[in-house]
């Protein structure tokens, strides 16, 4: 049973009510955005959600443990042997569960789950996770979380999650051959910066790729890979090797800034790093956000989520030509409007796969779901090796 069957049957019946309001809105699609996407019906999204009966036992607290019982919150995910791998989050029930309040967020840690078709997805056991080593003191309490995964081009992977432990959000590497293994790297800046943003609050990376034999990779651009993290703003660093990262810095030492949050917009609250890769118009970047409701406005939320894009310069990947006007994805169905956190569609993983985009991003926190471009406009559009 990977589902909470009376969990299911509830999301159905309320989505089911909802359905209209998940139609896609192609006039929020400027001509240099990838899309649309659309999301997949109920009784496909969601793809994955809490599992009562998979276990995994903890090496800190030496039993076993319902490792992903509470809450699926995202997938980070590349195409390997013409399968989907995803390296999922797992939320436990250590803390409590309720379907009906948040409770409190237990421990996190991520597992890997496998698809042929990008919406089955057989799932495996815990691959990185808080255990007695170097970054406990950044894991422990909180766990391994928000994956962003690329393949680099000699044939690895790097992911950066962030360690959390309850006090502070910290963006963490960890490289792997297989996607099995893993080796924690630690924080990504420490090299060039020492100590100076290792205690920052940094969480939500997104290294820019382009398509190489039908696979999205990271690039270099001007000799040097790019990453855009943050969600108070985008904030801008660079790599010789994508496990070593220095942050684009303003004259007084403060991160420059890609991507500021717009007051009275979708994205006024948060803007979070959700991907990013190279097109024939520029370096397309896909951002989460939270809006607050504006003063007399009715029917939005106080606080909801949707996804943006923001269109780069090729050439020189800190300057930013446009962005999102509106958002286009957001929270249309029960399940994200009333979750573990209430109107969530945060972006988390994005592949192309057979001809088109299956773009992952969870549902109120608890669940994980997929949109899938099936535009020839939006495939043609990549930079890279041709489409067949």
């Amino acid at each position: 049973m990977w589902f909470y069957n009376r969990l299911f049957v509830c999301v159905f019946i309320m989505s089911f009510c909802g359905l209209v309001n998940a139609q896609i809105d192609t006039s929020v699609y400027k001509d240099w955005m990838i899309g649309p996407f659309e999301k997949e019906p109920e009784g496909i999204n969601p793809i994955l959600g809490p599992n009562f009966d998979s276990k995994f036992y903890c090496p800190l607290e030496r039993k076993e443990v319902r490792w992903e019982s509470r809450a699926i919150i995202g997938g980070a995910v590349v195409v390997k042997d013409n399968q989907i791998f995803m390296i999922y989050q797992g939320e436990d029930d250590s803390r409590g569960y309720n379907l009906h309040t948040h409770g409190s967020p237990g421990i996190m840690r991520l597992g890997l789950a496998v698809s042929s078709d990008g919406i089955n997805f057989t799932r495996r056991s815990p691959v990185l996770y808080p255990q007695d080593d170097l970054f406990l003191d950044k894991e422990r309490g909180g766990g391994c979380e928000i994956p962003r995964l690329v393949e680099s081009p000699d044939g690895g992977y790097v992911l950066l999650y962030d360690g959390w432990n309850q006090s502070v959000a910290r963006l963490m590497v960890a490289t792997s051959k297989d996607l099995v293994n893993w080796k924690k790297e630690g924080s990504p800046f420490s090299k060039y910066h020492g100590e100076k943003y290792v205690g920052l609050w940094s969480k939500s990376a997104a290294i820019i790729t382009e398509l190489k034999n039908g696979r999205l990779v990271a690039a270099k651009i001007n000799g040097k890979y790019w990453m855009y993290w943050g969600e108070e703003g985008l904030y801008i660093a660079t790599s010789d090797n994508l496990r070593d990262w220095k942050m684009l810095e303003n004259p007084d030492g403060s991160p420059k800034v890609l991507l500021p949050k717009r007051v009275g917009k979708f994205d006024d609250r948060v803007i979070e790093g959700g991907y990013a890769l190279k097109t024939e118009k520029g370096i397309v970047v896909f951002y989460n956000t939270f809006r607050f409701r504006q003063e007399g406005e009715t029917g939005e939320p106080v606080l909801a989520s949707g996804l943006g894009q923001a269109l780069v310069d090729p050439n020189d990947p800190k300057v930013l030509l446009d962005r999102s006007e509106n958002a286009f994805l957001k929270p249309d169905w029960e399940y994200e409007i009333q979750g573990a956190v209430n109107n969530v569609v945060f972006m988390t993983g994005l592949v192309y796969f057979k001809g088109k985009y299956f773009l992952y991003h969870n549902g109120g926190d608890r669940m994980l779901c997929v949109a899938i471009s099936r535009s020839n406009d939006s495939a043609l559009q990549v930079s890279g090796d041709p489409i067949e």
